[in-house]
Protein backbone atom coordinates (compact mmCIF):
# COMPACT_ATOMS: atom_id res chain seq x y z
CA UNK A 1 0.00 0.00 0.00
CA UNK A 2 2.73 2.45 0.49
CA UNK A 3 4.34 1.85 -2.15
CA UNK A 4 1.31 2.46 -4.80
CA UNK A 5 0.40 5.85 -2.24
CA UNK A 6 4.18 6.87 -3.24
CA UNK A 7 3.90 5.72 -6.84
CA UNK A 8 0.56 7.98 -6.48
CA UNK A 9 2.51 11.43 -5.57
CA UNK A 10 5.05 10.96 -8.15
CA UNK A 11 2.64 10.94 -10.44
CA UNK A 12 0.46 14.20 -8.98
CA UNK A 13 1.69 16.66 -11.35
CA UNK A 14 0.17 20.30 -12.72
CA UNK A 15 -1.54 19.81 -16.33
CA UNK A 16 -1.78 22.57 -18.85
CA UNK A 17 -5.11 20.56 -19.34
CA UNK A 18 -8.62 20.69 -18.01
CA UNK A 19 -7.90 18.66 -14.96
CA UNK A 20 -11.21 17.22 -13.25
CA UNK A 21 -11.13 15.69 -9.71
CA UNK A 22 -10.52 12.83 -10.93
CA UNK A 23 -7.70 10.16 -8.81
CA UNK A 24 -4.12 9.23 -10.75
CA UNK A 25 -5.11 5.50 -10.07
CA UNK A 26 -7.63 2.80 -11.14
CA UNK A 27 -8.34 -0.53 -10.67
CA UNK A 28 -10.35 -1.87 -13.25
CA UNK A 29 -12.35 -5.10 -12.99
CA UNK A 30 -11.86 -7.99 -14.96
CA UNK A 31 -14.51 -11.01 -14.66
CA UNK A 32 -11.84 -13.50 -16.70
CA UNK A 33 -9.14 -12.77 -14.35
CA UNK A 34 -11.03 -12.05 -11.32
CA UNK A 35 -14.30 -13.60 -11.03
CA UNK A 36 -14.73 -11.58 -7.52
CA UNK A 37 -14.59 -8.32 -7.92
CA UNK A 38 -14.87 -7.42 -4.35
CA UNK A 39 -11.67 -9.07 -3.73
CA UNK A 40 -9.76 -6.80 -6.10
CA UNK A 41 -11.56 -3.57 -3.60
CA UNK A 42 -9.61 -5.03 -0.97
CA UNK A 43 -6.40 -4.49 -2.40
CA UNK A 44 -7.10 -0.73 -3.88
CA UNK A 45 -5.73 2.29 -1.68
CA UNK A 46 -8.04 4.79 -0.34
CA UNK A 47 -8.55 7.70 -2.77
CA UNK A 48 -7.73 5.52 -5.72
CA UNK A 49 -11.04 4.79 -8.51
CA UNK A 50 -12.56 1.30 -9.11
CA UNK A 51 -14.28 0.78 -12.49
CA UNK A 52 -16.49 -2.13 -12.56
CA UNK A 53 -17.09 -4.22 -15.76
CA UNK A 54 -18.12 -7.49 -15.63
CA UNK A 55 -20.37 -6.64 -18.28
CA UNK A 56 -22.13 -10.62 -18.62
CA UNK A 57 -23.41 -11.84 -15.52
CA UNK A 58 -26.94 -12.31 -15.23
CA UNK A 59 -27.06 -10.89 -11.70
CA UNK A 60 -25.20 -7.53 -12.49
CA UNK A 61 -26.92 -5.19 -10.79
CA UNK A 62 -26.89 -6.81 -7.29
CA UNK A 63 -23.29 -7.25 -7.56
CA UNK A 64 -23.05 -3.78 -8.50
CA UNK A 65 -24.60 -2.48 -5.50
CA UNK A 66 -22.30 -4.09 -3.86
CA UNK A 67 -19.71 -2.93 -5.06
CA UNK A 68 -20.80 0.58 -5.09
CA UNK A 69 -21.19 -0.19 -1.08
CA UNK A 70 -17.51 -1.77 -0.72
CA UNK A 71 -16.06 0.91 -3.07
CA UNK A 72 -17.52 3.98 -0.55
CA UNK A 73 -16.29 1.71 2.83
CA UNK A 74 -12.85 1.84 1.06
CA UNK A 75 -12.86 5.85 0.49
CA UNK A 76 -12.68 4.83 -3.28
CA UNK A 77 -14.52 6.68 -6.25
CA UNK A 78 -16.89 3.95 -8.12
CA UNK A 79 -17.68 3.77 -11.96
CA UNK A 80 -19.88 1.60 -13.42
CA UNK A 81 -18.86 0.73 -16.85
CA UNK A 82 -21.42 0.44 -20.23
CA UNK A 83 -24.65 1.11 -17.96
CA UNK A 84 -26.00 4.66 -17.38
CA UNK A 85 -28.89 3.53 -15.93
CA UNK A 86 -27.52 1.07 -13.33
CA UNK A 87 -25.26 3.68 -12.55
CA UNK A 88 -27.73 6.04 -11.39
CA UNK A 89 -29.41 3.17 -9.66
CA UNK A 90 -26.18 2.28 -7.68
CA UNK A 91 -25.35 5.55 -6.98
CA UNK A 92 -21.64 5.40 -8.06
CA UNK A 93 -19.52 8.32 -8.71
CA UNK A 94 -18.91 7.89 -12.97
CA UNK A 95 -19.85 5.98 -15.79
CA UNK A 96 -16.98 4.30 -17.31
CA UNK A 97 -18.19 4.25 -21.25
CA UNK A 98 -16.66 1.32 -23.59
CA UNK A 99 -15.45 3.14 -26.41
CA UNK A 100 -17.93 1.23 -28.76
CA UNK A 101 -20.57 4.00 -27.34
CA UNK A 102 -18.93 7.13 -28.11
CA UNK A 103 -20.30 6.40 -31.44
CA UNK A 104 -23.55 6.83 -30.29
CA UNK A 105 -25.85 9.11 -28.04
CA UNK A 106 -25.97 7.90 -24.39
CA UNK A 107 -29.40 9.21 -23.21
CA UNK A 108 -29.02 11.46 -19.81
CA UNK A 109 -25.92 11.53 -19.55
CA UNK A 110 -25.71 15.50 -19.84
CA UNK A 111 -28.00 15.42 -17.06
CA UNK A 112 -25.87 13.02 -15.43
CA UNK A 113 -22.66 15.51 -15.94
CA UNK A 114 -25.09 18.08 -14.31
CA UNK A 115 -25.36 16.78 -10.85
CA UNK A 116 -21.94 15.76 -10.40
CA UNK A 117 -21.58 12.46 -12.28
CA UNK A 118 -17.90 11.42 -13.76
CA UNK A 119 -17.19 10.47 -17.26
CA UNK A 120 -14.15 8.34 -18.42
CA UNK A 121 -14.20 6.31 -21.67
CA UNK A 122 -12.28 3.52 -23.08
CA UNK A 123 -9.84 4.46 -26.21
CA UNK A 124 -7.71 2.48 -28.19
CA UNK A 125 -6.10 5.03 -31.05
CA UNK A 126 -5.50 9.00 -31.48
CA UNK A 127 -9.12 8.96 -33.51
CA UNK A 128 -11.23 7.00 -30.77
CA UNK A 129 -9.73 10.01 -28.30
CA UNK A 130 -10.43 12.74 -30.12
CA UNK A 131 -14.11 11.75 -30.51
CA UNK A 132 -13.92 10.90 -26.66
CA UNK A 133 -12.63 14.85 -26.32
CA UNK A 134 -15.27 15.77 -28.42
CA UNK A 135 -18.02 13.44 -26.48
CA UNK A 136 -16.99 15.32 -23.30
CA UNK A 137 -15.51 12.83 -20.87
CA UNK A 138 -13.52 13.88 -17.96
CA UNK A 139 -10.56 11.39 -18.56
CA UNK A 140 -9.48 8.50 -20.98
CA UNK A 141 -8.00 5.14 -21.07
CA UNK A 142 -5.82 4.39 -23.92
CA UNK A 143 -4.59 0.75 -24.12
CA UNK A 144 -2.92 -1.43 -24.47
CA UNK A 145 0.15 0.06 -23.81
CA UNK A 146 2.04 -2.57 -22.93
CA UNK A 147 1.45 -6.08 -23.87
CA UNK A 148 -0.68 -7.27 -20.72
CA UNK A 149 -2.52 -10.50 -19.78
CA UNK A 150 -5.62 -9.80 -20.44
CA UNK A 151 -5.25 -9.88 -24.10
CA UNK A 152 -2.33 -12.19 -24.53
CA UNK A 153 -0.71 -11.65 -28.29
CA UNK A 154 -2.61 -8.96 -29.01
CA UNK A 155 -0.35 -5.51 -30.41
CA UNK A 156 0.08 -2.74 -27.90
CA UNK A 157 0.94 0.46 -28.61
CA UNK A 158 4.56 1.18 -26.87
CA UNK A 159 5.54 4.08 -25.27
CA UNK A 160 6.55 6.15 -28.41
CA UNK A 161 3.09 5.79 -29.93
CA UNK A 162 1.74 6.50 -26.50
CA UNK A 163 3.21 9.69 -26.32
CA UNK A 164 1.84 10.74 -29.64
CA UNK A 165 -1.57 10.47 -28.68
CA UNK A 166 -1.26 12.33 -25.90
CA UNK A 167 0.08 15.36 -27.25
CA UNK A 168 -3.07 16.15 -29.63
CA UNK A 169 -5.46 15.72 -26.37
CA UNK A 170 -6.75 17.84 -24.27
CA UNK A 171 -8.17 15.87 -21.35
CA UNK A 172 -6.45 13.67 -18.66
CA UNK A 173 -5.04 10.17 -20.24
CA UNK A 174 -4.67 6.92 -18.37
CA UNK A 175 -2.09 4.48 -19.32
CA UNK A 176 -3.70 0.79 -19.20
CA UNK A 177 -2.45 -2.51 -20.35
CA UNK A 178 0.66 -3.94 -18.49
CA UNK A 179 1.02 -0.94 -16.76
CA UNK A 180 3.18 -1.13 -13.68
CA UNK A 181 4.80 0.79 -10.83
CA UNK A 182 8.25 0.95 -12.38
CA UNK A 183 6.84 2.62 -15.74
CA UNK A 184 5.49 5.60 -13.35
CA UNK A 185 8.10 7.99 -14.69
CA UNK A 186 8.29 6.95 -18.13
CA UNK A 187 4.65 7.25 -18.34
CA UNK A 188 4.44 10.75 -16.75
CA UNK A 189 6.94 12.29 -18.97
CA UNK A 190 4.82 10.87 -22.09
CA UNK A 191 1.85 12.30 -21.14
CA UNK A 192 -0.42 10.03 -18.63
CA UNK A 193 -2.04 11.57 -16.14
CA UNK A 194 -2.52 8.50 -14.42
CA UNK A 195 -2.30 4.82 -14.72
CA UNK A 196 -4.98 1.97 -14.53
CA UNK A 197 -4.75 -1.99 -14.20
CA UNK A 198 -5.83 -5.15 -12.15
CA UNK A 199 -2.19 -6.79 -11.40
CA UNK A 200 -1.24 -3.50 -10.86
CA UNK A 201 -3.01 -4.14 -6.97
CA UNK A 202 -1.84 -7.51 -6.81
Amino acid sequence: MNILTGHRRKLNFSLSKNTPSLPLLFALSDEARDPDPLVLIKHVPEGCGYIFRHYLLPDRERLALQVVKACRKSNLLCFIAGDLQLCIHTNADGIHLPEHLLRRPTYGLSHFKQRGGLVTAATHSLSAGLIAQKYGVDGIFISPVFATKSHVGSTHLGLMRFAQITQHLRIPVFALGGTDLSQTTRLKKSGAYGLGGISLFK
